[in-house]
């Protein structure tokens, strides 16, 4: 927000990002508000996952399985109880949000205008064409259901007619990091994709920068002399790049016995991983245990043995 009253007389967005907006909010306030119900849900699956996971190494002469369950149900019981009392103070962002009134009041008046119905359905019939191209940006959304699968294209139109009007440079901040707006080379995003920079060029005759919003901040703090405020600019990375450390990749050369388990089998074993990182970023703010570090490299060391043993 230092940033945003800062930089307040240069900014602008397109229509459809205001468009956009409202609904995207809700639905973000929605699933902050359901977090509290899933994610104890998540933790009984898990719980009863890993139960059955360790479950036949009960035997074992060396581990002692019932000991670390009984870690993993208190462990498990004290997060549920601090879920609840979260959930009890946790804001009611559709009657009152400071945050919203602040960013109506910084965008007052720097809101583009939207485009007639004649100039949509122009941009629309152009849009298919560029979809067949793999023209940059928005072809990765050529899936999606009317009229949502125009919202890149238009926006990106959006961009250009203002820097037409403008004969200024347009920095665009974006966490759209689909393959259709950024250049990547070996996984590292790189820049912005050539032919935007370059339409842009055609276009309006203006540069064109692209920043995703941890990394405009970076800049931004260094540039204006802010505060040092890293803390929200890691949520701002974090955020940006949850997704892709909740996806697993398979490659296609896998060994044939792992390609033999089976989805529930590794569902199951993922989970089960999934509660521990879980386990170890929460418990260090509510349990005071002093062996707590070596009890979890212990179930850690555990765990990695049931997905060696099952693999």
């Amino acid at each position: 927000m230092d940033i945003l009253d800062k930089l307040k007389e240069q900014i602008w967005i397109p229509h459809q990002v205001a468009f956009e907006y409202p609904k995207e909010r809700f639905s973000v306030i929605s699933r902050q508000s359901k977090a509290y119900d899933e994610i104890q849900k998540i933790l009984d699956k898990s719980l009863q996952n890993l139960k059955g996971e360790l479950g036949v190494y009960k035997r074992h002469s060396l581990i002692e399985i019932d000991q670390i369950i009984e870690f993993f149900e208190r462990a498990t019981k004290k997060v549920k109880r601090n879920l609840s009392k979260a959930k009890q103070e946790h804001p009611n962002l559709i009657n009152f949000d400071e945050l919203r009134d602040k960013i109506t009041e910084i965008l007052n008046g720097k809101v583009g205008k939207p485009y007639s119905k004649d100039k949509l359905k122009a941009i629309c019939k152009e849009t298919e064409q560029r979809f067949k191209e793999s023209i940059p940006p928005g072809y990765k959304d050529n899936k999606k259901p009317e009229p949502d699968k125009y919202g890149d294209i238009l926006l990106w139109f959006q961009l250009i007619d203002y820097a037409k009007s403008e004969k200024k440079p347009l920095t665009f901040i974006t966490d759209d990091m689909k393959e259709d707006w950024w250049l990547e080379h070996e996984g590292k995003i790189i820049s912005p994709r050539p032919e935007l920079i370059q339409e842009m060029s055609f276009e309006a005759n203006v540069q064109f920068y692209m920043y995703s919003t941890d990394r405009f901040m970076d800049y931004a703090e260094s540039f204006l002399k802010l505060t040092d405020q890293q803390e929200a600019i890691e949520e701002a990375r974090e955020i940006r790049i949850q997704d892709t450390d909740n996806q697993i990749i398979i490659p296609d050369d896998i060994p044939q016995t792992l390609a033999d388990l089976s989805r529930s089998q590794l569902d199951t074993l993922d989970e089960t991983q999934h509660l521990m990182k879980q386990i170890q970023h929460l418990l260090p703010k509510i349990v005071s245990e002093i062996e707590f570090i070596d009890r979890i490299n212990t179930i850690q060391r555990a765990l990695d043995q049931v997905r060696l043993d099952n693999s």
